[in-house]
């Protein structure tokens, strides 16, 4: 066992009023961890996409996975077209071509997640690192 203590990334608190805000395509996206944010694997966000709006189709380098905290929407992925609503999850798998679109009159509130460092493609354009997610 090597005897050299590890030294922990400090813990970091980023408070709401504080979080980073972007807007992309019609959607509200509230940055939390990211690895200018003291996450050094993870980035994740929350975004909030309003009633009759839709994504772009996307795709990234890994997965992305939601976890819907309202509303519901519509993704479509791989073939697959599914409704995830309140408390349900959906992972979009890594160089897939997805899309989502909101359902009903309440806007789409979900937190995203995707490993540090992500990489994205809109319409199969060229890739670029997420804002968000740096």
């Amino acid at each position: 066992m090597d005897p050299t203590p590890v030294r922990p990334i400090p813990a970091t608190h980023i408070r709401h009023a504080d979080a980073p805000r972007f807007e992309v395509a019609g959607a509200q996206v509230i940055a939390y961890a990211s690895p200018s944010r003291g996450s050094g694997t993870l980035s994740m966000w929350r975004v909030s996409l309003a009633p009759g709006h839709k994504s772009p189709v996307h795709s990234l380098d890994t997965d992305e996975v939601f976890l819907c905290l309202s509303g519901a929407a519509t993704f479509e992925c791989a073939g697959l077209r599914t409704t995830v609503r309140a408390g349900d999850g959906f992972t979009a798998p890594a160089h897939t071509d997805f899309q989502f679109a909101t359902e009903g009159t309440e806007p789409f509130d979900a937190v995203a997640c995707v490993r540090a460092g992500a990489m994205a493609r809109i319409e199969r354009g060229e890739p670029f690192s997420p804002p968000w997610a740096k």
